[in-house]
């Protein structure tokens, strides 16, 4: 599925949730961002491919992009650049699930920002022989979620130093919206479970377009098979808590029976900590205070000094 382009003449729009792994089904769509160019010279999205073979999406803060540049280029990634909160860099393979990714990171209080209307989109063109060489190392592994969306991860203290190809086709994009909310505000107070949604992890499911008249009969068996593993995992993440008020409660509920799912009442951390909770929005305010963002930025730069002591050729 194409992603569809911005009216404005200086950016493009993209979809804040990953575009359709289903044939035929959109699962969220709802949103969007305008992305412009800051740096390199690939068209966006014409010049990408969208549905990620060929390349690699990290999105991240304003500060973490700043710090990751040299001389103002970015010639290598470290795995632990969010550390000490965060040990692995998980790379996607298309923009919108790099966007969920970061919506995961910052409700998860790993990272934190001066700048919340501005996250950075940095992609390139993997160099395949140079991933088959990481991945024998076991500096990069591949997982996914609800067998659907599919990462990259770098391992621990690894360092992905780019190839010629990859710096060639090295590109950044700074992601905004046009009404003055926050990016991280525009998808946690819209994907909530009272919205019919569901998160699997860092995924959200928009249950409304998974069953239309309460039947999931408009999808194919393959479909079904998908969305019954993310239904699955969204509920080991929340709990049955998440069904509160959920419009589709019944016919998840359903879903869970046949699979003989084991689901417990509530999820892994209370539910104001829980994506999808109409709660969580307050939390992360509360939480986003000048005093806890110089604290992060200070224990970023402090394991830095400790553990980024070789330099990278």
């Amino acid at each position: 599925m194409a992603m569809s382009k911005a009216t404005q003449t200086n950016g493009h729009e993209i979809y804040g949730s990953r575009p359709t792994v289903y044939s035929g089904m959109e699962l969220v769509n709802e949103w969007h961002f305008t992305l412009a160019a800051l740096q390199g010279t690939t068209p966006f999205p014409d010049g990408i491919n969208t549905r990620g073979e060929a390349w690699a999406h990290l999105v991240c803060t304003e500060e973490e992009f700043n710090s990751l540049q040299s001389d103002s280029q970015i010639t290598f990634l470290r795995a632990d650049f969010r550390m000490p909160a965060w040990d692995k860099a998980i790379l996607s393979l298309n923009p919108s699930d790099g966007i969920n990714v970061m919506s995961y990171h910052l409700t998860e209080l790993h990272t934190a920002t001066r700048r919340p209307n501005v996250w950075i989109l940095l992609s390139f063109q993997i160099d395949f022989a140079h991933l088959a060489n990481m991945q024998s190392y076991d500096q990069v592994r591949m997982f996914n979620r609800g067998f659907s969306s599919i990462y990259m991860q770098l391992e621990g203290s690894s360092i992905w130093k780019f190839t010629p190809f990859e710096l060639a086709h090295l590109n950044a994009w700074s992601i905004t919206r046009s009404d003055g909310q926050s990016n991280l505000d525009s998808i946690i107070n819209r994907a909530t479970w009272a919205n019919g949604y569901l998160w699997s992890f860092s995924v959200p499911i928009n249950m409304n377009q998974i069953f239309i008249n309460g039947s999931m009969d408009h999808l194919s068996q393959d479909e079904k098979c998908r969305v019954v593993k993310l239904i699955a995992q969204a509920l080991e993440y929340t709990g049955m808590q998440c069904l509160v008020g959920h419009p589709h409660y019944r016919h998840i509920i359903m879903v869970a029976i046949d699979q003989r799912a084991r689901i417990a009442a509530h999820g892994c951390k209370d539910e104001e900590r829980l994506r999808g909770s109409s709660r969580l929005a307050s939390y992360i305010q509360s939480q986003s205070t000048e005093d806890m963002v110089s604290q992060i930025f200070a224990a970023v730069n402090q394991w830095r000094e400790l553990h980024w002591i070789e330099e990278i050729a």
